[in-house]
């Protein structure tokens, strides 16, 4: 939405309202432990297409990984680190939202296909010119027990206290790096104490050493691989398996591949965010496809739309294509469609 609202803006266009269910402005970046993005400062869209940690000089300040499309405010003027860290990405959003949209926080609305908005108790507000529905990803179910957590719940209330606790995380993807790097004080949040070891279901490409992991995983979180297994030696910190995690709750205790575990992070990903209503057609521009939309036979003139990450679009950006799959639902990925969307839509 902070993209939406920047470029309608800037289009001479009144601001939009932003209803957002969270008290504080930010998306994401707003709601977990400060941690590192994944994409890294003033580095060109084209480095995504780079097989390694190489960084592509941008051929302008809108030419960066993290950029929000017409804002003034922008992460990488917050931080000059590497990799902009997810509060410098909040206040970005926020001073977004605050300066091109009229923000109303800590607030939830729900609306049908007339564009009729409804308080959650039912009483009619009125109706919408046009509703945006913009709720990016929401994290996958996981198995529920005492000794787990899912990988964004400890994201937000990391476990400090690592010592004496037989640890198991189960994932392949960002969220599950993200987790092992707290848990080994790579991160800002460091643990009270530092665990003997962690047990990493990766899933059949896990890397099984320092050096694999160093050619195979993103160079974001190249740090990790310090505390991985010497080759044919072992040892670390970090014991990889190439095998996904088969998760089951038991009490005090949880069982991963019938071994018990004092602590299980389960790390199953993120899905976009359920919309509250059917989508019929989706919007394309020269080629592009920009967003959801309620009508099917002309979608532009539709009165309710999704966009962004909730969307679910699962064509990469075309124009660099990386091989990470997660970077579908990336800031530079999202943020361009949004911008011509915005620039599309009639007044």
């Amino acid at each position: 939405m902070a993209a939406f609202a920047a470029t309608r803006r800037k289009m001479g266009l009144p601001p939009v309202i932003v209803v957002n269910k969270s008290r504080t402005l930010g998306g994401i970046f707003a709601e977990l432990t400060k941690f590192d993005m994944n994409s890294s400062n003033w580095s060109s869209v084209a480095s995504t297409a780079s097989p390694g940690p190489t960084r592509i000089r941008p051929m302008s300040p809108t030419d960066d990984l993290n950029y929000i499309p017409n804002s003034q405010f922008q992460a990488r003027d917050a931080t000059m680190s590497e990799y902009p860290d997810s509060f410098s990405m909040a206040r970005a959003v926020r001073a977004t939202l605050n300066e091109y949209a009229e923000p109303y926080s800590g607030s939830e609305v729900l609306y049908d296909l007339a564009g009729v908005v409804y308080t959650p108790g039912g009483v009619a507000l009125g109706r919408a010119r046009r509703i945006i529905f913009a709720g990016g990803l929401v994290p996958k179910t996981v198995p529920q027990g005492k000794a787990i957590m899912s990988g964004y719940d400890f994201l937000r209330r990391p476990v400090r206290e690592l010592a004496d606790k037989k640890i198991a995380v189960v994932g392949d993807g960002a969220t599950a790096a993200q987790v092992v790097e707290l848990m080994v004080g790579e991160s800002y949040m460091k643990p009270v104490t530092l665990p003997d070891n962690i047990h990493w279901f990766g899933g059949e490409n896990m890397p099984f050493d320092k050096s694999s992991w160093m050619d195979l995983y993103h160079a974001r979180f190249s740090g990790l691989g310090r505390h991985f297994p010497q080759s044919g030696i072992g040892g670390g910190v970090i014991r990889p398996f190439r095998t996904r995690g088969e998760v089951y709750p038991a009490g005090d205790i949880a069982i991963v591949n019938q071994e018990v575990f004092d602590l299980v992070v389960y790390c199953p990903g993120f899905t976009p965010a359920p919309y509250p209503v059917p989508m019929a057609g989706v919007v394309q521009l020269g080629g592009m496809t920009v967003a959801r939309s309620s009508g099917s036979s002309a979608p532009l003139n539709s009165r309710v739309f999704v966009i962004g990450a909730a969307a679910g679009f699962e064509i990469p950006y075309q124009p660099y294509v990386t091989k990470f799959a997660a970077s579908n639902n990336a800031l530079y990925v999202n943020l361009p469609r949004i911008a011509a969307f915005a620039g599309a839509l009639p007044r």
